[in-house]
C-alpha cells in the first residue's frame, strides 16, 4: 500500500472516532440529564409522566425545594438519605423522589398520591423530549415499586403470559366389538328302557292231610 493511502486512512479514521465522540457528546437519554450517559429508568419500580403529589419541599436549610442531580438514580439515592419536612412541620424519611430532564430532584413525603404530572408529561415533554421519572427510594424491596410485580404462591415474581387458546378436547368415544353369543345346544336327556321282570309265582304245596286215626292206629 501506498504511504498516501495508509495516511489517507489513518486520517479517515481519526476523523470518524472524532465526528462520533462529537454526536455522543449531544447525545442524551431518558433520565438522565447529562449528555453520553445511559443510565435507564428500572421498569415497574419507576414510573414516567407522572409524580406523587403533594412534593415535598426538602429541608428548609436548602436554598430551593429542589437538589440538581444527573440522574434519576441519583435523585432516589437523594431520597433514600434525605429527611423531608411536610406541611405541618414534621420529618420523617423521603418516601418518594421526582426526577426532572433538566436535572431538578424533587422529594416527596407521606400521604402523596400518583398524578399526571403538569408538564413533563407524555402529551407535553421536556427537555430532550423526555418525561419525569417518579419512584420509591430504592428498587430494593419490589413491594415498593409503582406497580409491584404479582408474587406466585412460591413467592417468586410471576410473568404476565399472554392467554392462550385451549386446544378443543375431543372424547374418543369407546368402541365394544359386538360379541355374537355361541347358540346353547340341549342335548335330549335319553332314559335307558327298563324292562320289568316277569312275576314268578312258587306254586304252593299243601301237605297232605293225614286222618287222625290212621295216626293212631300206626
Amino acid at each position: 500500500m501506498a504511504p498516501w493511502r495508509s495516511v489517507g486512512a489513518i486520517f479517515l479514521g481519526v476523523a470518524g472516532i472524532n465526528a462520533q465522540e462529537d454526536a455522543d457528546s449531544t447525545t442524551y437519554y431518558p433520565g438522565n440529564a447529562v449528555p453520553k450517559r445511559n443510565m435507564p429508568p428500572t421498569e415497574g419500580c419507576t414510573v414516567t409522566g407522572k409524580i406523587f403529589k403533594p412534593l415535598t419541599p426538602v429541608p428548609e436549610t436548602m436554598e430551593h425545594p429542589f437538589v440538581t442531580r444527573v440522574g434519576w438514580d441519583w435523585c432516589q439515592n437523594s431520597c433514600a438519605r434525605a429527611q423531608v419536612t411536610d406541611l405541618y412541620g414534621s420529618s420523617y424519611p423521603c418516601q418518594h423522589f421526582a426526577f426532572f430532564p433538566d436535572g431538578k430532584c424533587y422529594l416527596g413525603g407521606k400521604n402523596a398520591v400518583l398524578e399526571d404530572a403538569d408538564n413533563c408529561n407524555a402529551t407535553n415533554p421536556c427537555e430532550h423530549g423526555f418525561q419525569v421519572i417518579s419512584g420509591p427510594p430504592s428498587c430494593a424491596n419490589k413491594s415498593n415499586w409503582v406497580f409491584p410485580p404479582v408474587a406466585t404462591a412460591a413467592g417468586s415474581a410471576a410473568t404476565t403470559a399472554a392467554p392462550t387458546e385451549a386446544a378443543p378436547t375431543t372424547v374418543v368415544a369407546e368402541t365394544v366389538a359386538p360379541t355374537t353369543a355361541a347358540p346353547t345346544t340341549v342335548a335330549p336327556e335319553t332314559v335307558a328302557p327298563t324292562a320289568a321282570a316277569p312275576e314268578t309265582t312258587a306254586p304252593e304245596t299243601a301237605a297232605p292231610e293225614t286222618d287222625a286215626a290212621t295216626a293212631a292206629a300206626a
